[in-house]
């Protein structure tokens, strides 16, 4: 059951998003809206909170509370296939520093049951295991995003994509995981994403460090070789409030 807190803090979002007040703009005291909500100032201050963890509003000492401008970044989902095999780094990393800013991730490989999802689109049992390799991914020293992929085991059985650990020990940049199944007969034909919206998981919430109140968006995309063998499907994970999702179609 939601609290009076949240139910304010989704009021407040509303508002911003509707326009109510423009970035730059000063919202009203912390007493005019305490009243406004019929709410003590604590619970005020707590649904405020959870505004501005959503990177909306933003409190200045001796002044108030601000609209922050929209500081989601713009990233190009078409550029996630485009040249994915064919490029030494990965896409992420060629992005952000297209941006001026520094990529670093945190990896972990584990063989692992999959969530229910994933495990319909890997063609899995709900009894079955597949491989992990988990990406934690930063924005200067930031956790920005998580991209965990999945590979049914009788692909990497065998490979240098099926070493597990965590770290650089069981990396692959040259080539890449995706490039190397490539160089081995299983390039990726075609794939298929799906993308929806939620609230975070847990651990989500403490690897993204994040508000529990700010949502996710979940993309889950699933590549198939040209004779359609399921070779792996990859879970992104965007908090809302870092990112603009785009992609672009060229009209004949």
């Amino acid at each position: 059951m939601a609290t009076r807190g949240s139910e304010i803090a989704s009021e407040l979002t509303a508002l911003i998003y509707e326009g109510r007040w423009a970035p730059g703009d000063r919202l009203p005291a912390e007493t005019d809206l305490a009243d406004q909500f019929k709410v003590s100032r604590p619970t005020l201050r707590k649904a405020l909170n959870a505004v501005a963890s959503q990177g909306l509003i933003e409190s200045i000492q001796g002044s108030g509370w601000y609209v922050r401008g929209d500081r989601r970044m713009r990233f190009p989902l078409d550029n996630i296939d485009r040249g994915a095999v064919a490029t030494r780094d990965s896409v992420w990393n060629l992005w952000v520093r297209s941006l001026n800013r520094v990529p670093t991730h945190r990896l972990t490989v584990i063989t692992t049951q999959p969530p229910r999802d994933v495990a319909r689109h890997l063609r899995l049992g709900s009894e079955d295991y597949c491989l992990m390799r988990r990406r934690v991914r930063y924005v200067d020293d930031e956790p920005w995003m998580i991209c965990d992929g999945y590979f049914p085991l009788d692909v990497v059985a065998g490979t240098p994509l099926a070493t597990e650990g965590e770290g650089d020990a069981v990396d692959m940049h040259e080539p890449t995981p995706v490039a190397w199944l490539a160089a081995h007969g299983m390039a990726p034909h075609r794939s298929h994403s799906e993308i929806g919206a939620r609230m975070p998981t847990e651990f989500e919430v403490n690897a993204l460090a994040v508000n529990p109140t700010v949502p996710v968006m979940a993309m889950l995309t699933t590549s198939w070789t040209g004779q359609n063998r399921v070779i792996r499907c990859t879970v992104d994970i965007f908090p809302a409030h870092r990112f603009l999702l785009t992609t672009t179609r060229e009209q004949s």
